[in-house]
């Protein structure tokens, strides 16, 4: 009994020092795993198929993954994450939308998670993680009339969602501009920003448009 009790301990130890060393938190974490839905269906809710997205959070951050498939092959492809900090000051509570973005209670941030270049398979796989406190990769970053940028302010209470954003088939001249920023090869404007930054990416001949869609809610 003793030595099981002194395996435990000593368990306990490796893990706070494995925590301390790789910036690891032990503090419980929330995992939500929901489906990969197309934007162009909207208001209908129509899964992609045999896709999935998943956030775990805790109170130091969130880590995100996005599995979806009916990419073009040989198109470019980013991740941004909308991070609703205080989903309670949405229009519709817990609910929120584009719209809420720039309402300050609310302080909403998008922000870059990665990109990549879609295979053959049409399959597409992102992940990455952002801390507390986090605003690197926001679209706000440039200067006014645009809103702050917010960051990650509340890892377990943010509303986030998950934006899968085409820019088109792939130009060598514009990468790696196009799966490093929101509008890197493309020369249209984006809703609901009618205005096109140089810290966006340069102009280009293809169109960009955000495809697909994964919303992690909290509850009130």
């Amino acid at each position: 009994m003793k030595t099981q009790t002194g395996k435990r301990k000593l368990l306990s130890l490796t893990t706070a020092i494995l925590c301390g060393a790789f910036g690891l938190s032990t503090v419980a974490a929330e995992k939500s795993t929901v489906p990969v839905i197309w934007l162009s269906a909207l208001p209908a809710i129509v899964p992609v198929e045999n896709s999935r997205s998943t956030v775990v959070r805790n109170e130091s951050g969130v880590s995100v993954r996005v599995n979806t498939r009916d990419l073009t092959p040989g198109d470019a492809y980013t991740l941004w994450m909308v991070a609703f900090n205080y989903p309670a000051y949405c229009a519709t509570p817990y609910a929120c939308n584009d719209f809420d973005i720039g309402n300050p209670e609310v302080a909403a941030d998008v922000m870059y998670t990665t990109g990549h270049i879609a295979g053959r398979s049409g399959i597409g796989n992102f992940a990455g993680h952002r801390s507390i406190g986090d605003n690197s990769g926001s679209i706000f970053l440039a200067d006014a009339p645009l809103p702050p940028p917010e960051g990650l302010q509340n890892p377990m209470g943010a509303e986030i969602h998950l934006i899968v954003h085409s820019h088109g088939p792939k130009i060598s001249e514009f990468m790696p501009a196009m799966i490093k920023t929101f509008g890197g090869g493309c020369g249209d404007m984006i809703p609901p920003f009618p205005f096109h930054l140089p810290e966006w990416g340069p102009f280009g001949p293809n169109n960009c448009e955000s495809i697909q869609a994964a919303v992690h809610g909290v509850t009130p």
